[in-house]
């Protein structure tokens, strides 16, 4: 008997909570249609999730994003280069502290070459049905940034050929979510085409109904919650995806929920209350001139 199989993706939020409240109810109600038919649904998000733009997500370092996906029904994340080196390393060894969600992020390291507790660099998905998908992280390489950072990134295509050598003898599906960026995506389908799907972010790409090269479908949901992405997989009785396709849902078109547009000046206000903290006490203003010396420019000038 075959089996349905629904993934729902985003990516690149960057902390641009508006269309958040939307987003959250359209994925729960999601999910409830698919329990109902007995339909297997899996919600995941490709990185850049924290932006520190936001008071909210700057007042609790990114930690306050965690519960938002947390409280969405999240499942499965990787990270992007937001979450990876905007944050110092101690706040992102700790982002994840109370996740429920899996962090899928095959390529990041302690600079001692020990991967993190946090980042698992695969996991196996089995279905209420038995099938068993395979999910790898990948996110980009920014090494020198990483590295001062106190941490260490690995080549990302080095790092999937070890991943997927695990995997393609235990996983019925494979799916990268990649925070590569679209290029490097479509050389993924190529080099790999064993890899039956690819959830991808980074460059803000647009797929409307995804892009196959050979037999991998590629996916991108834009950014900033303007999109949220579907793949709807069918998996036949040897386990095998006999019919895969992706759409996009544009978050516009969703109604406006009651509360809103209240919530998004919570969160932000939240975020401000987070940040009432004296940095320095000033015994007089220092005033500024951008296009000549002043006081503060002076300061900041100074060996």
């Amino acid at each position: 008997m075959s089996e349905i199989i629904h993934l729902y993706h985003t990516n690149d939020l960057h902390s641009h909570f508006e269309n958040w409240p939307r987003i959250d109810k359209f994925l729960k109600e999601r999910r409830q249609l698919h329990q109902e038919t007995g339909e297997e649904a899996i919600i995941l998000d490709i990185g850049d999730h924290v932006d520190r733009w936001h008071p909210y997500t700057e007042g609790t370092l990114g930690k306050g994003n965690i519960e938002l996906l947390n409280e969405a029904g999240y499942q499965y994340v990787t990270i992007g280069n937001n979450e990876g080196i905007t944050l110092p390393h101690e706040a992102l060894d700790s982002l994840y502290d109370h996740a429920r969600f899996k962090v899928l992020a095959a390529n990041i390291y302690y600079d001692d070459n020990e991967r993190p507790e946090w980042a698992l660099p695969y996991w196996i998905h089995t279905t209420v049905k038995g099938t068993k998908i395979a999910m790898i992280g990948l996110t980009a390489f920014f090494q020198k940034f990483y590295s001062a950072m106190g941490w260490e990134i690995k080549e990302p295509f080095v790092e999937l050929k070890v991943q997927l050598e695990r995997v393609k003898t235990e996983a019925d599906v494979i799916i990268i979510l990649s925070h590569l960026g679209i290029h490097d995506d479509e050389r993924m389908a190529e080099d790999f085409p064993e890899i039956d799907i690819i959830l991808g972010a980074h460059t803000h790409h647009i797929l409307h109904q995804g892009k196959l090269i050979n037999d991998t479908l590629l996916c991108g949901a834009g950014k900033y919650g303007f999109f949220v992405g579907q793949v709807e997989m069918i998996v036949n009785q040897e386990k095998k995806i006999s019919q895969k396709s992706a759409i996009l849902y544009d978050t516009n078109d969703f109604l406006e929920l009651e509360n809103e547009r209240s919530w998004i000046e919570e969160i932000y206000q939240a975020g401000g209350e987070t940040l009432k903290q004296v940095a320095v006490d000033l015994p007089q203003a220092l005033d500024n001139d951008w296009f000549k010396g002043s006081p503060l420019t002076e300061i900041l000038g100074r060996p």
